[in-house]
Protein backbone atom coordinates (compact mmCIF):
# COMPACT_ATOMS: atom_id res chain seq x y z
CA UNK A 1 0.00 0.00 0.00
CA UNK A 2 2.76 2.47 1.01
CA UNK A 3 4.64 1.59 -1.84
CA UNK A 4 2.62 2.69 -4.53
CA UNK A 5 3.98 5.48 -6.86
CA UNK A 6 2.01 8.04 -7.65
CA UNK A 7 1.89 7.37 -11.04
CA UNK A 8 -0.10 4.22 -10.04
CA UNK A 9 -2.39 5.22 -7.54
CA UNK A 10 -3.71 7.39 -10.50
CA UNK A 11 -4.20 4.83 -12.69
CA UNK A 12 -5.89 2.46 -9.39
CA UNK A 13 -8.09 5.51 -9.43
CA UNK A 14 -9.60 6.03 -13.14
CA UNK A 15 -9.47 1.61 -13.20
CA UNK A 16 -11.67 1.51 -10.46
CA UNK A 17 -14.03 4.86 -11.42
CA UNK A 18 -14.16 3.23 -14.98
CA UNK A 19 -15.08 0.37 -13.87
CA UNK A 20 -18.08 2.17 -11.30
CA UNK A 21 -19.62 3.72 -14.08
CA UNK A 22 -19.42 0.78 -15.96
CA UNK A 23 -21.83 -0.76 -13.91
CA UNK A 24 -23.85 3.10 -13.41
CA UNK A 25 -24.71 2.71 -16.89
CA UNK A 26 -25.68 -0.68 -16.42
CA UNK A 27 -28.45 0.57 -13.99
CA UNK A 28 -29.05 3.68 -15.23
CA UNK A 29 -32.83 3.09 -16.72
CA UNK A 30 -34.33 1.24 -13.96
CA UNK A 31 -33.83 4.39 -11.31
CA UNK A 32 -32.22 7.34 -12.63
CA UNK A 33 -32.27 9.28 -9.32
CA UNK A 34 -30.97 6.82 -7.40
CA UNK A 35 -28.06 5.31 -9.86
CA UNK A 36 -27.46 9.45 -9.91
CA UNK A 37 -26.91 9.83 -6.22
CA UNK A 38 -24.68 6.15 -6.21
CA UNK A 39 -22.12 7.76 -8.49
CA UNK A 40 -21.28 10.89 -7.19
CA UNK A 41 -21.06 8.91 -3.28
CA UNK A 42 -18.79 6.72 -5.67
CA UNK A 43 -16.88 9.66 -7.07
CA UNK A 44 -15.87 10.76 -3.79
CA UNK A 45 -15.30 7.56 -2.53
CA UNK A 46 -12.36 7.63 -5.12
CA UNK A 47 -11.12 10.97 -4.55
CA UNK A 48 -11.03 10.55 -0.84
CA UNK A 49 -8.97 7.60 -1.57
CA UNK A 50 -6.63 9.14 -3.85
CA UNK A 51 -6.16 11.61 -1.63
CA UNK A 52 -5.13 9.25 1.07
CA UNK A 53 -2.74 7.41 -1.02
CA UNK A 54 -1.32 10.63 -2.66
CA UNK A 55 -0.50 11.33 1.49
CA UNK A 56 1.26 8.33 2.87
CA UNK A 57 3.30 8.76 -0.70
CA UNK A 58 4.40 11.85 0.68
CA UNK A 59 5.24 11.49 4.11
CA UNK A 60 7.22 8.19 3.25
CA UNK A 61 10.73 8.38 3.93
CA UNK A 62 12.58 9.13 0.76
CA UNK A 63 15.93 7.38 1.99
CA UNK A 64 16.85 5.31 5.33
CA UNK A 65 20.47 7.23 5.63
CA UNK A 66 22.04 8.97 8.35
CA UNK A 67 21.55 12.87 8.18
CA UNK A 68 24.15 13.28 10.27
CA UNK A 69 27.90 12.02 10.73
CA UNK A 70 29.31 12.89 13.62
CA UNK A 71 32.40 12.24 14.26
CA UNK A 72 34.94 11.36 17.27
CA UNK A 73 38.51 12.93 17.83
CA UNK A 74 41.28 13.09 20.06
CA UNK A 75 41.39 17.10 20.19
CA UNK A 76 44.72 18.21 18.27
CA UNK A 77 46.40 14.94 16.76
CA UNK A 78 47.32 15.75 13.33
CA UNK A 79 46.54 12.03 11.83
CA UNK A 80 43.18 12.48 12.77
CA UNK A 81 42.71 15.88 11.63
CA UNK A 82 44.10 15.52 8.16
CA UNK A 83 41.32 12.24 8.33
CA UNK A 84 38.68 14.65 9.20
CA UNK A 85 39.74 16.82 6.20
CA UNK A 86 39.51 14.04 3.91
CA UNK A 87 35.67 12.64 5.34
CA UNK A 88 34.84 16.80 4.79
CA UNK A 89 36.23 17.03 1.14
CA UNK A 90 34.10 14.22 0.15
CA UNK A 91 30.56 14.78 1.89
CA UNK A 92 31.16 18.30 0.22
CA UNK A 93 32.44 16.89 -3.36
CA UNK A 94 30.69 13.78 -3.94
CA UNK A 95 27.62 14.18 -1.40
CA UNK A 96 26.72 18.00 -1.19
CA UNK A 97 27.14 18.71 2.45
CA UNK A 98 27.84 22.11 3.17
CA UNK A 99 27.09 22.21 6.80
CA UNK A 100 29.87 21.58 9.17
CA UNK A 101 28.73 21.40 12.87
CA UNK A 102 32.50 21.65 15.87
CA UNK A 103 32.79 21.67 18.67
CA UNK A 104 33.48 25.23 19.18
CA UNK A 105 31.69 28.42 20.34
CA UNK A 106 28.65 30.25 18.26
CA UNK A 107 30.81 32.82 18.17
CA UNK A 108 33.83 31.18 16.89
CA UNK A 109 31.10 30.03 14.29
CA UNK A 110 29.92 33.85 13.62
CA UNK A 111 33.66 34.56 13.14
CA UNK A 112 34.64 31.54 10.82
CA UNK A 113 31.79 32.09 8.60
CA UNK A 114 32.96 35.94 7.88
CA UNK A 115 36.50 35.02 7.47
CA UNK A 116 35.73 31.78 4.87
CA UNK A 117 33.99 34.71 2.76
CA UNK A 118 37.06 37.41 3.09
CA UNK A 119 39.99 37.60 1.20
CA UNK A 120 42.66 37.88 4.05
CA UNK A 121 43.28 35.30 7.47
CA UNK A 122 43.11 38.27 9.79
CA UNK A 123 39.77 37.14 11.41
CA UNK A 124 41.06 33.27 11.86
CA UNK A 125 44.84 34.50 13.46
CA UNK A 126 42.66 36.36 16.21
CA UNK A 127 40.56 33.55 16.84
CA UNK A 128 43.41 31.26 17.42
CA UNK A 129 45.04 33.64 19.58
CA UNK A 130 42.27 33.42 22.23
CA UNK A 131 43.05 29.47 21.63
CA UNK A 132 46.42 29.70 23.02
CA UNK A 133 46.74 27.34 25.34
CA UNK A 134 44.36 24.86 24.76
CA UNK A 135 44.30 21.17 22.52
CA UNK A 136 42.60 23.30 19.50
CA UNK A 137 46.36 25.30 19.07
CA UNK A 138 47.77 23.58 16.83
CA UNK A 139 49.39 24.40 13.42
CA UNK A 140 47.66 21.62 12.10
CA UNK A 141 43.88 23.41 13.31
CA UNK A 142 45.17 26.47 11.54
CA UNK A 143 45.92 24.29 8.40
CA UNK A 144 42.39 22.30 8.37
CA UNK A 145 40.74 25.35 8.30
CA UNK A 146 42.35 27.18 5.43
CA UNK A 147 42.54 23.96 3.19
CA UNK A 148 38.64 23.87 3.65
CA UNK A 149 38.71 27.53 2.52
CA UNK A 150 41.05 26.54 -0.44
CA UNK A 151 38.83 23.41 -1.48
CA UNK A 152 35.49 24.08 0.01
CA UNK A 153 34.82 27.38 -0.08
CA UNK A 154 30.98 27.33 0.55
CA UNK A 155 31.41 25.57 3.81
CA UNK A 156 29.27 27.09 6.71
CA UNK A 157 30.25 25.98 10.19
CA UNK A 158 28.26 25.83 13.23
CA UNK A 159 29.36 25.99 16.83
CA UNK A 160 27.55 24.35 19.33
CA UNK A 161 29.53 24.14 22.20
CA UNK A 162 29.37 26.53 25.21
CA UNK A 163 31.32 29.77 24.35
CA UNK A 164 34.76 29.18 26.39
CA UNK A 165 36.27 32.12 25.43
CA UNK A 166 33.56 34.07 26.94
CA UNK A 167 36.15 36.93 28.63
CA UNK A 168 37.90 37.14 25.41
CA UNK A 169 36.52 36.41 21.85
CA UNK A 170 33.27 36.55 23.83
CA UNK A 171 33.70 40.16 24.81
CA UNK A 172 36.01 41.50 21.38
CA UNK A 173 33.25 40.00 19.07
CA UNK A 174 30.08 41.47 20.51
CA UNK A 175 32.17 44.82 20.60
CA UNK A 176 32.81 43.82 16.74
CA UNK A 177 29.14 43.75 16.02
CA UNK A 178 28.08 47.09 18.14
CA UNK A 179 30.00 48.41 15.25
CA UNK A 180 28.48 46.86 12.68
CA UNK A 181 25.12 48.14 14.58
CA UNK A 182 24.12 44.61 15.30
CA UNK A 183 22.99 44.36 18.55
CA UNK A 184 19.05 43.55 17.72
CA UNK A 185 20.16 40.33 15.15
CA UNK A 186 19.29 37.31 16.75
CA UNK A 187 23.41 36.35 16.14
CA UNK A 188 24.23 39.20 18.41
CA UNK A 189 22.00 37.52 21.31
CA UNK A 190 22.69 34.21 20.73
CA UNK A 191 26.67 34.97 21.80
CA UNK A 192 25.33 36.49 25.00
CA UNK A 193 23.20 33.38 25.56
CA UNK A 194 26.41 31.01 24.89
CA UNK A 195 28.76 33.00 27.11
CA UNK A 196 26.42 32.96 30.20
CA UNK A 197 26.27 28.84 28.89
CA UNK A 198 30.05 28.74 29.75
CA UNK A 199 29.94 31.01 32.76
CA UNK A 200 27.82 28.91 34.68
CA UNK A 201 29.52 25.92 33.41
CA UNK A 202 32.94 27.19 35.18
CA UNK A 203 30.86 28.46 38.13
CA UNK A 204 29.47 25.27 38.97
CA UNK A 205 31.94 22.96 37.25
CA UNK A 206 29.87 20.63 35.85
CA UNK A 207 30.46 18.39 32.76
CA UNK A 208 26.85 17.58 32.85
CA UNK A 209 25.71 21.00 32.80
CA UNK A 210 27.97 22.18 29.14
CA UNK A 211 26.78 18.32 27.60
CA UNK A 212 22.87 19.16 27.78
CA UNK A 213 23.72 22.84 26.76
CA UNK A 214 25.85 21.20 23.55
CA UNK A 215 23.00 19.18 23.27
CA UNK A 216 20.43 22.31 23.39
CA UNK A 217 22.63 23.87 21.00
CA UNK A 218 23.03 20.84 18.65
CA UNK A 219 19.11 20.60 18.38
CA UNK A 220 18.88 24.71 17.64
CA UNK A 221 21.29 24.49 15.00
CA UNK A 222 19.91 21.48 12.98
CA UNK A 223 16.40 22.20 13.30
CA UNK A 224 17.19 25.50 11.54
CA UNK A 225 17.94 23.65 8.26
CA UNK A 226 15.74 21.97 6.12
CA UNK A 227 14.42 18.64 7.37
CA UNK A 228 16.76 15.82 5.89
CA UNK A 229 20.01 18.36 5.59
CA UNK A 230 23.10 16.01 5.70
CA UNK A 231 25.76 17.36 7.89
CA UNK A 232 28.93 16.03 9.35
CA UNK A 233 30.08 17.52 13.13
CA UNK A 234 33.58 17.00 14.43
CA UNK A 235 33.42 16.57 18.28
CA UNK A 236 36.35 14.94 21.24
CA UNK A 237 34.60 11.12 21.32
CA UNK A 238 33.42 11.78 24.63
CA UNK A 239 30.76 13.30 23.17
CA UNK A 240 30.02 11.04 20.24
CA UNK A 241 29.09 7.48 21.36
CA UNK A 242 25.70 6.80 20.72
CA UNK A 243 25.80 4.41 23.79
CA UNK A 244 27.60 6.22 26.46
CA UNK A 245 27.41 8.43 29.64
CA UNK A 246 28.94 11.91 29.34
CA UNK A 247 32.53 12.66 31.13
CA UNK A 248 31.24 12.67 34.79
CA UNK A 249 28.22 9.46 33.90
CA UNK A 250 25.32 12.09 35.24
CA UNK A 251 24.07 12.65 32.02
CA UNK A 252 23.98 10.95 28.46
CA UNK A 253 26.87 11.98 26.54
CA UNK A 254 25.59 14.56 23.82
CA UNK A 255 25.00 11.53 20.68
CA UNK A 256 23.30 9.33 22.97
CA UNK A 257 20.87 12.43 23.71
CA UNK A 258 20.70 13.63 20.38
CA UNK A 259 20.39 10.06 18.24
CA UNK A 260 17.25 10.14 21.48
CA UNK A 261 15.23 12.96 20.36
CA UNK A 262 15.70 12.50 15.91
CA UNK A 263 14.79 8.72 16.39
CA UNK A 264 11.79 9.65 18.07
CA UNK A 265 11.63 12.72 15.86
CA UNK A 266 12.09 11.07 12.65
CA UNK A 267 10.66 7.74 13.55
CA UNK A 268 14.33 5.89 13.26
CA UNK A 269 17.87 6.62 13.29
CA UNK A 270 19.56 9.38 11.38
CA UNK A 271 22.77 9.75 13.59
CA UNK A 272 25.60 7.74 12.73
CA UNK A 273 28.95 7.86 14.76
CA UNK A 274 32.75 7.10 13.42
CA UNK A 275 35.31 7.62 16.00
CA UNK A 276 38.59 8.60 15.13
CA UNK A 277 40.61 8.82 18.30
CA UNK A 278 41.91 5.67 18.09
CA UNK A 279 44.54 7.06 15.45
CA UNK A 280 47.94 7.43 16.56
CA UNK A 281 50.16 10.00 15.22
CA UNK A 282 53.52 9.17 14.44
CA UNK A 283 56.20 11.69 15.75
Amino acid sequence: FYSKTLWEVCLLFFFNLNQGLDYIDFCYSSDHYICMQFKKSLITLFIISLITNISCIKNEPESSDPYIFLVGETHGEPDIISKELELWQDYYNNQGFRHLFIEIGYVQALLLNEWIKSDSNDLLARMFEDLAGTAFYTQEEVDFFKEIKRTCPQTIFHGTDIGHQYESTGVWYLEYMKLKELQDTEDYHLVIENNEQAKEFYDKKSNSIRENYMVENFIREYDKLPQGTKIMGIYGSAHTGLTKKNIDRKVDCMAKQLNKYYTKSFGRCIISSLNLSDIKTNR
